[in-house]
C-alpha cells in the first residue's frame, strides 16, 4: 500500500489486480508522464472469446482505490477495456 501511495506502478497494478480478481478482470498498468493507463482484460480467457470487461463495473472498483491511495506524481488515470491477446 505504501509503495502504491508513492506512485509505484507495480504496486498499483497489484492492488488493482486484487480488487478486480473477484470480477474475473485482470489489469495491466503503465505510466506515461503523469497519467496512469489501466487496461482491463478478462482474467482468464484461453480461447479469446470472453467479452471486454464492463466499463462501469471496472470504474466502480478502481476509482475508490485510486482515491484512497492518491498516488504521488500521478495526475490522471485513463481506463481501457480490451480483450486479451
Amino acid at each position: 500500500m505504501e509503495w502504491a501511495r508513492w506512485g509505484d506502478v507495480q504496486a498499483i497494478a497489484r492492488l488493482l489486480t486484487e480488487v478486480l480478481s473477484g470480477l474475473n478482470v485482470g489489469v495491466q498498468v503503465s505510466l506515461k508522464e503523469s497519467t496512469l493507463h489501466i487496461f482491463c482484460i478478462p482474467a482468464f480467457d484461453p480461447l479469446g472469446i470472453a467479452p471486454i470487461p464492463d466499463k462501469e463495473v471496472c470504474l466502480e472498483a478502481i476509482l475508490p482505490q485510486l482515491e484512497a491511495i492518491a498516488p504521488q506524481g500521478i495526475l490522471a488515470a485513463t481506463l481501457y477495456g480490451q480483450k486479451a491477446g
